[in-house]
C-alpha cells in the first residue's frame, strides 16, 4: 500500500505538468485561429464594399448607428477531437468627419465579434478605414 502511494505520489506531477503545457498550448492556437477569423469577417467586408452589396447610400443615412453586416458560425479543427464552434458578427459604424480644407471624410469602423459559448466572453477586433465622402 506504501509503494502505491509513493508511486501516485511521484507520478501525479509528471503527468499534470505536460496535461497543462498542452491545454495552454490549445487555447494559444484558438486564440490564433480567433485572430485569423476576425481577420477573414474583415476581408469578407471589405468585399462586400468593393461589390458594392452594401450601398453607400445605406451607410451615409445610417450614420452612427451600428448595422449589422452578417453573422455566421465558423468551426475551428485543430484536430478531429479538438473541434469548436464560434459565432462571428460583423457590424460597421460610419462616422463622419472634416480635415482643415473642409473636406468631408467617413471613418468607418467595421467591429468583428467572435463568441464561442455562453460562458466564454465576446471576442472583438475593431478595423479602422478612411475613405472620401462620396465613397471613393
Amino acid at each position: 500500500m506504501i509503494g502505491l502511494t509513493l508511486i501516485t505520489t511521484a507520478l501525479v506531477p509528471l503527468v499534470r505538468i505536460p496535461l497543462a503545457a498542452l491545454r495552454q498550448e490549445v487555447g494559444s492556437l484558438y486564440q490564433s485561429q480567433i485572430h485569423n477569423l476576425a481577420d477573414a469577417g474583415f476581408a469578407k467586408v471589405q468585399e462586400m464594399l468593393l461589390r458594392q452589396e452594401i450601398p453607400w447610400d445605406k451607410l451615409t443615412k445610417t450614420e452612427g448607428k451600428r448595422i449589422t453586416l452578417f453573422e455566421d458560425v465558423c468551426t475551428l479543427s485543430l484536430d478531429s477531437q479538438y473541434q469548436k464552434k464560434f459565432k462571428r458578427k460583423a457590424e460597421i459604424k460610419l462616422v463622419s468627419i472634416k480635415n482643415k480644407n473642409q473636406e468631408e471624410w467617413a471613418l468607418m469602423v467595421v467591429r468583428i465579434t467572435i463568441k464561442a459559448s455562453k460562458k466564454q466572453k465576446n471576442r472583438s477586433a475593431y478595423y479602422v478605414t478612411l475613405c472620401k465622402k462620396n465613397g471613393t
